[in-house]
């Protein structure tokens, strides 16, 4: 994506991260760029000031790819080398994040993640037909979370999906409830952008 001319087209986490808030969930159209936009996101994070993300998807089957996670947005860094290795991801052989499967966070509890200061959870809605939450999910993530943050407040932590269904145990367990033609929904440290860019819908139907 990073060579295509229609940049301007794809998903820019500017706006939303300009609020000041704990839980930054993001909806929208399938190959909108959300993801790459948060990757772009913790590499510049690390870059700038060395500072460590976690990348969570909800099972291990979901991260059977995730050797190539650099390999579509490397390119935009000539000058720096990426490595997925053992739960780990390096940026020039330095430790600059971990992935995780959500069903296993809990085992996470005694670690320490005192310089991560993002995470990042791809895919947070199911989409009909595919899987099933985990059981005890929202609680999970939530102690995922609190086993990062501890007491620090510089973590900010971004939900992605596809879908915008309002019906998910996320939306459920805040109270937020989607009204039609809503763009940013704010509810104390929550903030939603449920994003529909005519521009980009008209571009991949062309």
């Amino acid at each position: 994506m990073s060579d295509f001319e229609h940049k301007d087209l794809y998903y820019d986490l500017t706006k939303i991260l300009s609020y000041d808030k704990y839980l930054y969930f993001v909806l929208g159209a399938r190959n909108r760029g959300k993801s790459y936009a948060a990757k772009r996101w913790a590499i510049n994070g690390w870059l700038k000031k060395k500072k460590q993300f976690i990348y969570v998807r909800r099972y291990d089957t979901e991260l059977r790819e995730i050797k190539t996670y650099f390999d579509d947005i490397s390119d935009l860094y000539p000058d720096h080398t990426f490595k997925v290795e053992s739960r780990c991801f390096y940026i020039d052989d330095e430790l600059a994040g971990w992935y995780f499967p959500l069903s296993t966070a809990n085992r996470l509890k005694s670690s320490s993640f005192p310089n991560v200061d993002k995470i990042i959870f791809d895919e947070f809605i199911i989409e009909n037909g595919r899987t099933t939450y985990v059981k005890g999910e929202v609680e999970i993530f939530l102690n995922l979370i609190q086993t990062v943050g501890r007491a620090r407040n510089d973590l900010r932590v971004l939900l992605l999906s596809n879908s915008i269904s309002a019906i998910n145990p996320y939306f459920l367990y805040f109270n937020i409830y989607p009204h039609e033609n809503d763009k940013f929904i704010i509810k104390d440290e929550i903030i939603v952008h449920i994003d529909q860019n005519e521009a980009f819908v008209d571009f991949i139907n062309t």
